[in-house]
């Protein structure tokens, strides 16, 4: 039986989002990747479709997805002339990041069904995602055809479109550079593009090449911060914002960046300090608490959890760390456990009346999910299976 490697990523992003530029805020979400060698090529969306938001398997969703996929193969196999199990096993496929296995059994699809609008749009987004701009434009133009109000595909084509147009401008910047690689003008041109289309470490390059071969161009010196921000490059972003504020001392969102920037430095080098402290005294409770806040500054609240939870095991009595612990729990969809920590703290430190009132707030709030939910367990919110902030 053949063996295949399959990439999963844990959300699927459109190759048409774009990054905006200079003033867009990072997101500190970024998809993590796992790699599986399986006998079967299809057990790979069991994988991730069985996950559960702690990263358990459900044995109960794989194998109903298991049977489904069985099942679309059948019926693929017993009717070459059937085209609705083949748009389903291709929408399956495409659900989990398989665009190259979605579209053998949707362009099948199209082939068999060429009235559908669902189809034609499904189908297009396998294509887009594998970069075949001229193939999703045509089925897109034909779904709207049949159906000129369909807006989401509308704007699917206007993406395409508009990636079609960048490709031929990533030409001409490539044979700009070609012929002069100080080129300030396509160097500019080029990392914006690549700003857009998530590609840091090629944007970084080129917008801080921009600015170092054309100084006045601010924006160049910005954007190259701004990558280096997302991908974590903190000095180099604080001396390219540091630029930029100098050079126009009235550029407020460089000035709120550089903020930013600084800020979150000195958080890291804090927690550099204290982790250094801690593997001397790994007991330290106000070192725990300390290393559990400044690791949910930056979002990183499964790592702060496992700090703080040490912190009120080390200092049962302080109404700090329960109410940084309760948080950080808060955070992550632990609202029981929230609520209890909370409740601590509003009893350890009676004379605070802020204490009961953010008690009464969250109680509250986990109270409206379960009404929500039935009665039904409180989902996670904000994190990924890592723990990571997704916002």
């Amino acid at each position: 039986m053949q063996r295949f490697r399959v990439a999963l990523r844990s959300e699927s992003e459109s190759e048409g989002e774009r990054e905006s530029t200079r003033n867009s805020a990072p997101s500190s979400s970024s998809p993590f990747t796992f790699t599986f060698t399986l006998p079967f090529l299809f057990i790979a969306c069991l994988a991730g479709a069985a996950e559960g938001p702690h990263g358990g398997a459900h044995a109960g969703a794989t194998e109903q997805i298991h049977e489904k996929i069985n099942a679309l193969q059948a019926a693929c196999e017993k009717d070459p002339k059937a085209w609705e199990p083949r748009f389903e096993l291709g929408k399956l496929c495409l659900q989990f990041g398989l665009a190259k296995l979605a579209i053998n059994r949707l362009d099948e699809a199209v082939a068999l069904k060429t009235d559908s609008v669902d189809l034609y749009g499904i189908a297009g987004k396998a294509h887009f995602q594998l970069g075949e701009h001229d193939k999703a434009i045509a089925l897109w133009k034909n779904a709207l055809k049949l159906d000129p109000t369909a807006d989401a595909v509308r704007e699917w084509l206007t993406q395409a479109e508009t990636r079609k147009a960048e490709d031929r401008q990533l030409a001409d910047y490539d044979a700009a550079l070609k012929q002069n690689p100080t080129d300030a003008a396509a160097l500019f041109g080029r990392g914006r593009i690549r700003l857009a289309r998530k590609d840091l470490k090629g944007a970084s390059e080129d917008l801080e090449a921009a600015a170092k071969a054309d100084p006045a161009n601010l924006d160049a010196a910005g954007l190259a911060a701004f990558a280096h921000f997302q991908l974590g490059h903190l000095d180099q972003a604080i001396d390219l914002w540091t630029r930029v504020v100098k050079a126009n001392p009235a550029d407020t969102k460089s000035k709120a960046w550089l903020e930013r920037a600084t800020k979150t430095k000195e958080v890291l080098d804090r927690l550099a300090a204290v982790r250094e402290q801690l593997a001397k005294a790994p007991a330290a409770g106000p070192l725990h608490l300390e290393a559990g806040d400044l690791l949910a500054r930056l979002g990183r609240w499964r790592e702060a959890l496992d700090h703080l939870a040490k912190a009120v095991a080390l200092l049962p009595k302080d109404p700090i760390a329960h109410k940084t612990y309760g948080l950080v729990l808060l955070r992550v969809g632990d609202m029981d456990k929230a609520v209890q920590e909370l409740d601590t703290c509003a009893k350890l430190d009676p004379s605070n009346t802020g204490y009961p009132r953010l008690l009464e707030e969250v109680r509250r709030m986990r109270n409206m999910h379960k009404e929500m939910k039935g009665g039904g367990d409180v989902p996670s919110h904000g994190t990924s299976q890592k723990g990571d902030s997704q916002e």
